[in-house]
């Protein structure tokens, strides 16, 4: 039973640094693609598209971000206003 679930902590660890490696290199080509460093021609398509996904993911944490922002300032403009 030990030999079974080291193999499955040993196979669960190997997909996350495998999945964090390839997150980074993403990473590194998009901050190289922002910089002007290399051009759309230089990416592969597969590349592309996960860059693509990563700029979505971005897009969407963003605004999700200024929802909660807006969320925060409305509360406060409400309390502000029974203040008075």
């Amino acid at each position: 039973m030990s030999s079974l679930q080291d193999n499955r902590e040993n196979f669960f660890y190997k997909i996350k640094v495998e999945q964090d490696e390839e997150l980074l290199r993403l990473l590194k080509l998009k901050q190289k693609y922002d910089n002007g460093d290399i051009s759309e021609d230089d990416i592969s398509e597969d590349d592309a598209r996960r860059v693509i996904k990563l700029y979505e993911q971005e897009i969407n944490n963003l605004n999700v971000d200024i929802e909660k922002s807006k969320n925060r300032i409305k509360h406060k403009l409400n309390e502000l206003k029974r203040q008075k």
